[in-house]
Order: C-alpha cells, then sequence, then structure tokens
C-alpha cells in the first residue's frame, strides 16, 4: 500500500523550468512505487498543465512563477498547479472535438491540450483564490488498481537521457509532397534505423507512386525552419472499409511537442472524409509511446505475439535488443456506427470477448451455441511470410474437414517450413467456429483477441502458435486493458499446455 505523500516545488514561470516540474513529478512517482501507467498519467498533465500556465497566465514581460503540489495516496491522486497570473474562466476555453465527433472541415486543435488533461483524471477543476491566484486540480482514483497488475521487471529506458531537444515552437501537417518522400524516408530511419519491417518506407521513390496510386495516403510534420520531422502514413486497399495507420513516427529531437497529435488529427479528418467505417494500428510492444499516442481514439483488441523476427534493432531504443522475437498489439478505431455483428463466441472466451466490444463501442450480438450443427466442406487459406518467418491459416468457410485442414497447415508451418509464430483466424459470423476453436486448442493454438471488420462476413476470433520461446517480461503495454488482456492470453497458453 502507498503511504500518504505530499510534495511541492516552486518554480519561476519560463520554460527553461519545464524539465525540472517533469523530473520533480518522475522522481516522486518514483519514490512513492506508483505503477508505470500512473507515472505516465501525471507527467502528461504536469506536461501540458505547466506548458499552458508557463505560456498563458502572464503577460510576456510579466514575471511569475508557479507552485505544482502532488499528493499520492493508496486511494488516488491529486495534482495541484497553482499561479498568481490572469484570471482565467474555464468556460470561455475553446472546446475540443475528436475528429470522430467533429465537422470533418472544422477539424481543429484548439482545446486539445485541456482535453488530453481531463480524459486523464476522473475529475478537472478550476478553483480561483482571488488575490491567491487560481487552481487547477486534477483528481485520479487508484481504487483497485492491485487487480491489474503489470507485467514484471522494469521498463527500460526509451531513449538516451542527453538526447538534446529541439526548441519550442509552433508545427504545421500537410499532405506529403513528392518533393517530401525522401525527408519522409530519414524521418523513419532517424527513429528505427534499418529494421522498419516494411521497407518500402527506405524507397521514396516508392512512396511517391503508391501515393499517387491511392494506396498510400502520407502526411507529414513540418516545424518552423520548413523541416520535416515527422511522418504517418494509411495504408487504403482499393474498396475495404478500413485502413491501416502503417506508420507514424517523430524523430527524438521533436517528441513531446504534439507534432504525432497532429498528424493524426489531419489522417483521421481525411479518412472520416472518406467515409472509411474504421482505422486499425499494429503496434510495437518494445515501449508504450505509440500506444500512449493512439490511445485516445483507438482502442486494444488484440496482441500478436512473437511476429516480429529476433535481434532487431530500433534506432534509440539499444536496451530494447533482445535475441527474441517481438510482439504487437492490434488496436481499432471506428469512424462511424457500423452495422450490428453477429459474434459466434466460444463460450470459454466470452467474457474476455464481451469486454474487447465494449471497450469498442460496437453493437454485438452474441448468438447461442446451436448444438448439431451440419456443416459442409470448408474452405481454409495458408500463407507464409518467409521474411518473418511467421505462417497464417486462415478459415474462410468453417466445414467438417476444417481441422484437418488446419492440422495439416500447422505440420506443414512449423515442421517443414519452421515458422517460429503460427497464426490462425476462425470467422465469427460462423455458427460453426465455437467447435472449430476448441478443435484448434487441442492442437496448442491459444487465444490471441479479436480482429473486428476482417472478414468478409464480420469479425476474426485471432488464436496462436508460437514455435519459440518469448520473454513476456519484455513486453511493455500502455493501457490497463492491454496489460489485462496480456494475462488473460498467457492464461489460455499455459492451459493449453502450448
Amino acid at each position: 500500500m502507498t503511504h500518504p505523500v505530499r510534495a511541492e516545488i516552486q518554480l519561476p514561470s519560463r520554460l527553461a523550468f519545464l524539465p525540472a516540474a517533469l523530473n520533480f513529478v518522475r522522481d516522486a512517482a518514483l519514490a512513492c512505487g506508483l505503477q508505470p501507467e500512473e507515472s505516465e498519467f501525471l507527467t502528461l498533465a504536469v506536461e501540458e498543465a505547466c506548458s499552458n500556465s508557463i505560456e498563458h497566465a502572464y503577460d510576456p514581460r510579466e514575471e511569475g512563477s508557479f507552485r505544482l503540489i502532488l499528493e499520492i495516496s493508496s486511494g488516488k491522486m491529486i495534482l495541484s498547479l497553482r499561479d498568481q497570473g490572469l484570471p482565467f474562466d474555464h468556460t470561455l476555453a475553446p472546446t475540443y472535438e475528436p475528429p470522430s465527433k467533429a465537422d470533418p472541415d472544422k477539424i481543429s486543435t484548439r482545446g486539445l491540450g485541456l482535453y488530453l488533461i481531463e480524459k486523464q483524471f476522473d475529475s478537472m477543476e478550476w478553483i480561483n483564490h482571488g488575490m491567491a491566484g487560481k487552481e487547477l486540480r486534477l483528481v485520479k482514483n487508484r481504487i483497485g488498481r492491485e487487480a491489474i497488475e503489470p507485467m514484471p521487471g522494469q521498463d527500460p529506458a526509451p531513449f538516451p537521457e542527453d538526447a538534446s531537444r529541439a526548441p519550442e515552437q509552433t508545427y504545421t501537417v500537410r499532405r506529403m509532397r513528392p518533393e517530401d518522400a525522401i525527408h519522409a524516408a530519414r524521418c523513419i530511419y532517424r527513429t528505427y534505423g534499418y529494421s522498419y519491417e516494411n521497407e518500402t518506407t527506405y524507397f521514396p521513390e516508392e512512396l511517391i507512386k503508391q501515393n499517387q496510386r491511392g494506396e498510400l495516403l502520407s502526411w507529414v510534420g513540418v516545424d518552423q525552419e520548413g523541416d520535416i520531422v515527422g511522418y504517418i502514413e494509411l495504408t487504403h486497399p482499393a474498396g475495404s472499409p478500413t485502413a491501416d495507420l502503417s506508420q507514424a513516427v517523430v524523430i527524438p529531437s521533436h517528441r513531446g511537442r504534439s507534432v504525432l497529435n497532429l498528424l493524426g488529427l489531419a489522417l483521421y479528418a481525411e479518412a472520416v472524409k472518406m467515409g472509411l467505417v474504421g482505422i486499425y494500428t499494429r503496434l510495437t510492444t518494445v515501449h508504450p509511446f505509440s500506444q500512449k499516442a493512439i490511445g485516445d481514439y483507438a482502442k486494444p483488441c488484440g496482441i500478436t505475439l512473437g511476429y516480429v523476427p529476433r535481434v532487431r534493432r530500433y534506432k534509440g531504443l539499444e536496451s530494447h535488443e533482445f535475441d527474441e522475437r517481438k510482439s504487437l498489439i492490434l488496436h481499432y478505431c471506428f469512424l462511424k456506427e457500423p452495422l450490428k455483428t453477429i459474434v459466434h463466441a466460444p463460450p470459454r472466451h466470452r467474457e474476455i470477448m464481451e469486454k474487447i466490444y465494449r471497450l469498442l463501442k460496437l453493437n454485438v450480438e452474441f448468438m447461442e451455441a446451436v448444438a448439431g450443427t451440419d456443416l459442409s466442406g470448408g474452405m481454409v487459406k495458408v500463407s507464409y511470410n518467409r521474411r518473418n518467418g511467421t505462417g497464417t491459416i486462415t478459415v474462410e468457410k468453417a466445414g467438417s474437414d476444417s481441422t484437418a485442414e488446419i492440422r495439416r497447415a500447422l505440420y506443414d508451418l512449423r515442421d517443414i517450413a519452421r515458422a517460429e509464430a503460427i497464426y490462425l483466424l476462425l470467422p465469427l459470423a460462423q455458427a460453426g467456429t465455437p467447435a472449430l476453436c476448441e478443435e484448434a486448442e487441442a492442437l496448442g493454438f491459444f487465444f490471441s483477441g479479436v480482429e473486428p471488420c476482417f472478414a468478409p462476413d464480420g469479425d476474426h476470433l485471432r488464436l496462436q502458435y508460437l514455435n519459440t520461446t518469448i520473454n513476456f517480461d519484455h513486453l511493455q503495454l500502455y493501457q490497463p486493458f492491454s496489460r489485462e488482456l496480456l494475462s488473460y492470453i498467457l492464461q489460455e497458453k499455459k492451459r493449453v499446455g502450448a
């Protein structure tokens, strides 16, 4: 249990002292033994709130200061920011609307800072103290946090502590032009080195061609010097109702400046205009930062273990180079209300699947199992990714012979192709899936999550089979439900004897 702590720091109201405020919160969180997600809550709030106070509380030539007060107990965290600057009426502050709710022609980032703060805490209150100034008071409840424990092990430092930061400035976002492609490729190199799976990103001419064909939709973030410091892309197969947020990077010296938020707003606004049903993205579990950036829009629904080949070095993330395969977490965001989804959930997994669908806010009808369902011949598709050393078995139609086909494909992929990870996709819209899931688990497959809108007739139930070992302590997951989902997956892995 956390013993009650109250800590306070007073600093000059200048941006140069913002790192001191952030270090104060990090050190206090470490001393109190807070969980990683709680420390992230506080750090994000402090950065947004203090930046807002420094920039707006005092007139340009007016000297001032702010006080940061942190109270931590076993039940809650209270963060207060106080200054004696200009009076503030929060009812007059601009109201931010997420892209999914806003008019596509009126997408704006005004009010985004306060919106991000409010989303992180259970209550946000502005208090006027008259001649003593004003206070922003944030409360985060900690009740029940022990119910979902993070994976053991320390969070490795994501980037070098002495990395130089670019000066504070205003950024702009625009669609990628042909002359931008080389700079987009350099952004990716500065983030991943030459380790990123999709080699297309290293070929500027290919980026240009795919954008011209409409296969890729790319945006860039530009600093005040005109240099491209961020890149984001949406992969959209022709005729598909969904698209893949397949890449989003900001070079290290410009991180923490909301560049990724600006890029995301532009991407989501374009997706809404296109009439897409949703956007999904597969994020690395090597570090939690991309998961945090997307967390306001998309929700976790599956974890793909062992997808990325072993010994892949991430530029600036040398501490994450492990001699093992890396894993990905699937997030999904619906841009408009989808039609009702029919789901034949295996009874064993129904509870966790209901949680996933509630998180995605989907209109789902769970069908009860029908005994003695007559199944004709099935249809199974098998693929092998030689570069990644992974195989995928997709059941397009669940039939009486599907189990035999899955067993044969497993043998081919595991024993002949030597695939180190094998994934099985089952159609949730079909009544034969619950029985097929049980038979697949007898072969060593175990639960992995749900893929919304991936099957022609609805959603996929995703199972996985590992032909290698993974140190699960190395998985870094940002959202509490992501960790709950991983815990369930590992329990299922143990249950089936994988």
